[in-house]
Formats: structure tokens, sequence, C-alpha cells
């Protein structure tokens, strides 16, 4: 048989490379009696994650505290007031009538964190809830547990906050 470029189909670089398994030539037939070799690659680890960046700034610590001198949960950041949660106390209810954060605390949920404390606060002193502020209104919609625990306004509610204009 005719020594064959190494164009074909056998190893690169061998001087006479297989020809196919059906060629009676010996080289084919030890070539078949070899293991197949595999040849295996594997990806690279992927690199380690890099370590969280160090950061510079102190985390941010926010405080709650009612304030019943002048009727109201205020949200702090190092005794600075960022945002209220303010009420109206009247005959055993606490009527929630307006809720505000500053504006460059948005997206935080800092309202939540205020109300949420805020209407905690008033189930254990014993009050009842009366929501009248839509963001409180709109938290107790997301928080149907809480919600079930509250009292609707009554027309001597809005008469107490009439009081307060």
């Amino acid at each position: 048989m005719a020594s064959r470029s190494s164009s074909g189909p056998g190893p690169p670089g061998s001087p006479t490379p297989c020809p196919p398994p059906s060629c009676p030539s010996p080289a084919c037939a030890r070539a078949a009696e070899a293991p197949t070799r595999r040849r295996v690659f594997t990806a690279p680890a992927p690199p380690e994650p890099a370590p969280p960046e160090e950061d510079t700034m102190s985390e941010t610590e926010f405080s709650i505290v009612d304030d019943p001198a002048q009727s109201r949960f205020e949200l702090q950041e190092g005794g600075k007031v960022i945002g209220v949660a303010a009420y109206l106390q009247h005959d055993g209810r606490r009527i929630f009538h307006h809720t505000v954060v500053d504006e460059a605390y948005n997206g935080q949920g800092l309202a939540s964190r205020l109300v949420a404390a805020a209407l905690r606060e008033t189930f254990d002193a014993g009050l009842a809830v009366v929501p009248v502020c839509p963001y409180v209104r709109s938290w107790l919609e997301r928080h149907p547990d809480v919600a079930e625990r509250t009292s609707q306004p009554d027309a001597s509610d809005f008469e107490a906050l009439r009081s307060l204009a």
C-alpha cells in the first residue's frame, strides 16, 4: 500500500496515516486494537469573585420614635427627622392622617418601615388604628393580616381631624 500524506484521516504528522477501518493494512489493524483516546476539554475554573468593596461610609442607622407632644412617629437618621407618620389620638383611637419621608430617601422602603412600626406601637398601646392617610391605607392593602385589626373612620374621626385645621 502506498504511503499517504499527512492530510488524510490519520493522526497529523504520521508518516503513514491510517486509512479507513475497512482497510486490511496491518497498521489499521493495530489502530483498531489500540484503546480509543478521548481528549477532554475542561473549561477553566471561573475566577474567584472579587471581595466586596469596603464601605467607606458607616452603615446608616434609622430609628423610629413616637413623639406624643407633636402627635407623630418620627423616622430619624442620626437624630435628624427625615420622615413622619402623623396621627390624632381621639376616643381610644389613633387616626393616622399623614405620612411623609424626605425625597432624598425615596426607594429605600423607609415609609413602609415607619408605618409598620407606628401601627405595631399603636396596637401594643391598646389603641385602635384608624387609617385616613392614603399611604397608610395602601400599606394596609399589602398587609391584610394587619388590616383586619384596624377600624374604619367614622364621622367623629373626621370631625376631630377638622379641629386640626
